[in-house]
């Protein structure tokens, strides 16, 4: 997840989205990733995948905004509700 950020910092989209979508599929598969780690790391492969613009973040942001609803961070729930252009549930 965090060489997602630093990617992304460094204008290195492609592997900014490649580093976000491994960190995903490691939370997906560990099972064991809280809330709120899945929901960062989704949040980072949905910015990548809006810069790509390859269809990709909606649903990242969709199921990050349901990883922070429960994780109770509402300040995010806000934030994946304004990408996907809706109100916060």
């Amino acid at each position: 997840r965090h060489v997602s950020h630093l990617d992304r910092e460094a204008g290195d989209i492609a592997s900014a989205a490649s580093a976000a979508d491994e960190a995903v599929a490691i939370c997906r598969a560990n099972g064991a990733a809280g809330a709120l780690e899945f929901a960062n790391a989704l949040r980072l492969s949905a910015l990548a995948h809006e810069m790509l613009a390859d269809g990709v973040a909606p649903a990242c942001w969709r199921e990050a905004r349901a990883a922070y609803g429960e994780a109770g961070i509402d300040v995010a729930l806000k934030e994946c509700s304004a990408w996907l252009g809706e109100t916060s549930p």
